[in-house]
């Protein structure tokens, strides 16, 4: 039997994760990997949104390849923007992962099942088109048709003059009788960011800091803002003047920072993943018994996971010697 016979490599972890293309995507959520750090991220996020006093406004801040997207779709599909059926399996993986989440999910009372999601990519543009642009997307999307909306984001559009509490109120009122959640997401914010600090006299950050500001007792809805960014924005502001960095901080000083890191023990379980066993013979499961055993006495395995866990990572990833698999992940965080 060839090698190729018993082991494949994950179609799902060849790829990327694209939030606006994966958005209900069920494959895309099933290939998720809870650890502990992303299942804490999840349970500080939750907490917020269930709190009537705490401002639901939040920014993920990584390097590239940190998981930021993929961890993003599964928060939104956990919260019903992808619809009943990946909300469900998303419910199931949570349930078979170590993280305390599901609680505060249940804390949110999810009573419509269903978010209004505004998802955005971050261009090289100003702020408030990229908002506008996006609202009257989403609304085409979940085939809403509100002439008051549309002619108010026209308008706002033509003349450069937004009122972002109001249209957000507005959205609120056409909605509540459908959704539970208005979820607004930029990916890839530091672009807009860029923009911004190329043209800081028509910065207009200042509409984030009155979206975030916008409480739970402000509409029917609960709202969610969330931007991913690769640096925190401090690091996009260090060539503008003290005045326009001073603005800046106040704007991500209404948001909650939340910085994605993995610990490199926890990346072993996520290569593991990466590879389908087919059924493995009897000869392959006593070589990967013996390699289990050998291993132990070494000091290259951390003690985070249970022999049963370990006994399932060896299977999974048997075609890679044990000493890189584990060694690996703190090679990559070094690099």
């Amino acid at each position: 039997m060839n090698l190729s016979q018993l082991v494949q490599t994950n179609p799902d972890f060849t790829r990327s994760i694209n939030l606006v293309n994966d958005l209900g995507n069920n494959s895309a959520s099933k290939r998720y990997v809870w650890s502990k750090s992303n299942g804490r991220t999840l349970d500080a996020i939750l907490y917020a949104l269930g709190e009537v006093d705490k401002q639901a406004a939040f920014s993920l801040i990584g390097p590239f390849g940190t998981g930021k997207s993929a961890f993003v779709l599964q928060l939104l599909h956990l919260l019903g923007a992808g619809g009943k059926e990946v909300q469900k399996n998303s419910f199931d993986l949570l349930k078979n992962a170590k993280v305390s989440s599901l609680a505060l999910l249940e804390n949110l009372k999810l009573t419509k099942d269903k978010s209004f999601t505004i998802l955005m990519t971050g261009k090289q543009e100003s702020l408030h088109v990229s908002l506008l642009n996006g609202i009257a997307d989403a609304l085409k999307k979940h085939d809403i048709n509100s002439r008051k909306l549309n002619s108010m984001i026209q308008s706002s559009l033509k003349s450069n003059s937004v009122d972002f509490k109001k249209i957000i109120k507005e959205l609120d009122i056409e909605l509540y009788q459908k959704f539970s959640r208005i979820n607004i997401i930029i990916d890839e914010f530091g672009k807009i960011l860029e923009y911004a600090a190329l043209h800081p006299s028509q910065s207009d950050l200042f509409h984030l800091q009155e979206i975030a500001e916008m409480r739970k007792s402000d509409l029917q809805c609960n709202l969610m803002l969330l931007t991913i960014l690769h640096q925190a924005f401090e690091g996009y502001a260090k060539y503008l003047n003290k005045q326009s960095q001073n603005e800046w901080a106040k704007v991500q000083g209404r948001f909650q920072s939340i910085h994605i890191t993995e610990d490199p023990e926890e990346l072993v379980p996520l290569i593991s993943h990466a590879f389908e066993v087919n059924k493995i013979p009897k000869e392959i499961k006593g070589f990967v018994t013996e390699t289990l055993k050998s291993s132990l006495k070494q000091s290259f395995i951390g003690k985070s996971w249970s022999n049963t866990e370990l006994e399932e990572i060896f299977q999974s990833s048997f075609v890679i010697n044990p000493v890189a698999l584990f060694v690996l992940p703190y090679l990559s965080k070094t690099a």
